[in-house]
């Protein structure tokens, strides 16, 4: 029987220090698996299963833009600069300019980023906590005066607010994708998809 032992891994940031780079390409690349980000610096041919935040995000603004369309603005709102992909920031600059639209990248919290008319896509829990606390204090009312899309799902915002709009990884696709490349010893690179879970927020 072939051997299935495998170095899984995953990358939670975009960009990597140079020691953590070196720790994965002394792996052996026919034992290393990569999960949810790829980076180029990693070098020679492994497995991996990642996500492609660019064409999610370009795939929701086309599916729902009559959604985002109602706001002047759509802002990016991230704690940690390094988990965001400059491609995706580029997909979401060209969509706002296209249709007349600003927007802001937001890497830090105060009550005056948060404007009436304006959609906000929220990669922290924190900030999502703060701005929905603003919201409340300026009796804005989520999907019509102002817009959110927060980054994964949990089973508390199905119920927050009438419910929180949600971009998130398929997981379980995630894990059936890193169990095929084990099984077929396959160094290939498979994208996992998004999903979009349209709430009240938006």
């Amino acid at each position: 029987f072939p051997s299935h032992d495998m170095k899984a891994l995953l990358l939670h940031a975009v960009h990597l220090n140079e020691d953590i780079l070196k720790t994965i390409n002394s792996i052996p690349k026919q034992k290393l698996l990569l999960l949810d980000k790829k980076n180029p610096f990693v070098r020679g041919q492994y497995a991996c299963v990642y996500h492609d935040f660019q064409q999610g995000i370009a795939e929701v603004l086309a599916s729902y833009r009559h959604l985002f369309l109602k706001y002047q603005a759509i802002n990016i709102v991230i704690e940690e600069p390094s988990f965001l992909q400059r491609e995706m920031a580029e997909t979401i600059r060209a969509f706002t300019q296209a249709n007349a639209q600003h927007c802001h990248i937001y890497t830090s919290f105060n009550a005056a980023m948060v404007r009436k008319n304006e959609a906000y896509l929220v990669f922290s829990e924190t900030f999502l906590a703060e701005i929905l606390k603003v919201c409340q204090h300026k009796t804005f009312t989520l999907g019509k005066d102002l817009g959110i899309v927060s980054y994964h799902e949990t089973p508390l915002k199905e119920v927050l607010c009438g419910g929180i709009t949600v971009l998130t990884a398929n997981h379980t696709q995630l894990g059936k994708s890193a169990a095929e490349l084990i099984l077929q010893q396959s160094q290939r690179h498979v994208p996992n998809p998004f999903v979009f879970i349209q709430r009240n927020s938006l």
